[in-house]
This record gives C-alpha cells, sequence and structure tokens, in this order.
C-alpha cells in the first residue's frame, strides 16, 4: 500500500533538478556527498524505517507491477533478497546495449554465484539495480566497502548468502 511505502533518493550532487523532481512526488532526498553508488547504498539504507529495502539505480525505470512481483517471493523466510532481469530499451545506443548483454552474460562466466533453477526461479542471483532485502538481514552486512567504484552488490550478497539465506532471481521482476 502506498501508505507503507518510503522512496529514499541517494542524490550524488545532480544538478539537473533532481532534488527537486522527486520531492515533487514525495520522495526524500538525501545529499550523497561522495557519489558513489556503494556510499548511496550506505545513506539510503541508514536512512530506512522499513522491514523491506528496495535498490535501484537512476538510470532504471521500475516496471508498474516491480515491488508487487517482489514481494510474493518473500513467503519463504529464507529468502533475503529477490530481483530480475534489467531490460534494455530499444532505443538504447550500441554502447548501453553493450552493457546490457555484459551484465546478462557475466554472471554465467563466473562472475556471479553459483546458481540453481527451480520453477524459473534462480537461486543465489540478485544485484543492486534491481533488488529488494529483508532490512533486517541488511543490518547484519551492511554499511557495504564505500572503495568499491563496482561490485559492491556482489560482495553484499555474498556476505548474505554465507549468512545461509537465499537471493532469488526471478523473471517478473523487471526494471
Amino acid at each position: 500500500p502506498k501508505n507503507r511505502l518510503e522512496v529514499i533518493i541517494a542524490d550524488g550532487l545532480s544538478t539537473d533538478g533532481t532534488r527537486e523532481i522527486a520531492e515533487s512526488y514525495g520522495a526524500k532526498v538525501i545529499e550523497n556527498p561522495k557519489i558513489t553508488v556503494a556510499s548511496g547504498r550506505n545513506i539510503g539504507f541508514q536512512a530506512t524505517k522499513g522491514e523491506f529495502v528496495a535498490t535501484s539505480d537512476a538510470d532504471c525505470v521500475m516496471d508498474k507491477n516491480w515491488l508487487k512481483n517482489c514481494m510474493k517471493y518473500f513467503n519463504d523466510d529464507r529468502v533475503a533478497g529477490v530481483g530480475g532481469p534489467n531490460l534494455v530499451p530499444q532505443d538504447e545506443p550500441a554502447f548501453g546495449k553493450a552493457v546490457g548483454l555484459l551484465f546478462d552474460y557475466a554472471f554465467s562466466f563466473g562472475g556471479g554465484a553459483p546458481t540453481r533453477v527451480y520453477k524459473k526461479v534462480i537461486e543465489s542471483r540478485a544485484h543492486g539495480s534491481n533488488a529488494i532485502y529483508r532490512a533486517d538481514v541488511l543490518r547484519r552486512v551492511m554499511p557495504i566497502d564505500e572503495d568499491m567504484f563496482e561490485g559492491e552488490d556482489l560482495l553484499m550478497n555474498e556476505k548474505i548468502r554465507r549468512l545461509g539465506h537465499k537471493l532469488l532471481y526471478v523473471p517478473d521482476v523487471i526494471v
């Protein structure tokens, strides 16, 4: 329900009106002076109050059923996080499409944890641009290393798995 939804934007000192636009929609905007994704995730997480924490990136657009589709997978208490595919828009330039392919295939070539497919659900795979986590589990692995330029989400996920939790990559949780 919308009355239980809290939107927090970790703004990396943007000058394009991000703060004003986000606030006009009711989002809470927190300054991220280090500008990195890792510091933004830490700052955003520190400000959350909810039972679940969703993460994404500035260049992502969530499917209208993103949150609804995620939540149904949390019926299993062992599931700590849920994510899904990041689709590349048809009008994306060639470089963006190449980056999308890289992210799609990186998991297959050693970039991610071993996976197990069960009823179109892949265990042990989620990434920070499209993921929702249980806040109580994140409290056990946060803050993440702010010296990392990339891959902070993979490290965080590995820590979550080592605690004995599952991460799911599902086809209907789309950004």
